[in-house]
């Protein structure tokens, strides 16, 4: 895994905004090329990601996003993500998908 989670960043508020953090443990720089973020629901959050930046190795990023639903504070949240991003070595560029979930409560 090149993209690592920073979990204990994570914030699902009752309103339905979401903030994340991950850290680039690739041991060079990459680009994330945006995020999708989808409730187990269906609901597509609006994503606002860090687009064509250059992030060093071991340094973090943000992902953020609106509209992910509503929720009650203590309720359970499961969300998927998916972050697509660029590595170059040398001469050679390569474009990478990372996915996983986030399980969490809404605050």
């Amino acid at each position: 895994m090149r993209i690592k989670p920073g979990l204990a960043e994570t914030v699902m508020t009752s309103e339905g905004d979401f903030t994340t953090v991950f850290i680039n443990g690739a041991g060079v720089d990459l680009i994330v090329n945006g995020s999708e973020l989808r409730m187990f629901n269906g609901v597509e959050c609006k994503s606002y990601s860090v687009d064509d930046v250059a992030i060093a190795p071991h340094d973090e990023f943000e992902i953020r996003a609106s509209g992910c639903g509503k929720g009650v504070p203590g309720d359970v949240y499961k969300l998927q993500i998916t972050i697509p991003y660029t590595l170059t070595m040398g001469d050679a560029t390569a474009t990478y998908t990372e996915k996983g979930y986030i399980i969490g409560v809404f605050e």
